[in-house]
């Protein structure tokens, strides 16, 4: 359902596998899709966060992204729920789209 998507802007939500309930999908759904892939790439990275790998979609843009830890061990539920709140907050917020070198991940948590 897209209806409103443009008056509550992006979505981001995470997923435990089923098979080992371990906080591991990261999925984002966004209107805009202009340099958002990048956006998301750089602040994972920037959280010390690795993509196994990632599958998106367009219109709205949807992307499904296998996430774990930059040493490769499982995302816990509550470093899950941190990961979630940067990338939304980081979608959110109002860029340059010319821009998106400039985003320091972990420091935005303040």
């Amino acid at each position: 359902m897209t209806t409103g998507m443009h008056a509550e802007g992006p979505r981001v939500r995470v997923f435990k596998e089923r098979s080992t309930d371990i906080a591991s999908i990261l999925e984002i759904v966004s209107e805009e899709q202009a340099s958002v892939q990048a956006l998301v790439r750089q602040t994972l990275l920037g959280l010390r966060v690795q993509i196994v790998h990632a599958e998106f979609e367009d219109t709205p843009l949807r992307g499904r992204l296998r996430i774990v830890e930059f040493d490769g061990s499982p995302i816990g539920r509550g470093r899950a729920e941190v990961i979630r709140l940067v990338v939304e907050r980081v979608l959110r917020e109002p860029r340059d789209l010319a821009d998106t070198t400039k985003r320091e991940g972990p420091d935005e948590l303040g």
